[in-house]
């Protein structure tokens, strides 16, 4: 596998690695619930954030070894704000385009 190719796979990987927590944000919320779900989205999502924290330290990635690029460090770093941010919530999730002003 050369260095080019790494950057796609990279980038295809950690979107499809994200979809399941944000599905499971919208799908637990509000009726549907329980601390069960709750705390395994958490586990999810702590799991995948400690990925993506020991490649910004380490300059490593899981399966493939070292790969030293800021770009790739980059989107580590957004996208542990975004599993941060995507927990199942008891209330029931509104888009902001839908609120009433």
């Amino acid at each position: 596998m050369n260095e080019l190719s790494i950057y796609p796979i990279f980038i295809i990987t950690s979107i499809f690695l994200y979809l399941p927590s944000l599905w499971g944000r919208h799908a637990f919320s509000g009726k549907n619930f329980s601390k069960l779900k709750f705390w395994n989205l958490m586990a999810y999502n702590i799991f995948l954030v400690y990925l993506h924290m020991g490649f910004i330290q380490e300059n490593h990635l899981p399966f493939y070894g070292p790969q030293d690029s800021s770009s790739l460090g980059w989107l580590s770093l957004a996208l542990i704000v975004a599993h941060a941010s995507s927990n199942a919530v008891p209330w029931d999730e509104k888009s902001w385009l839908s609120r009433r002003r």
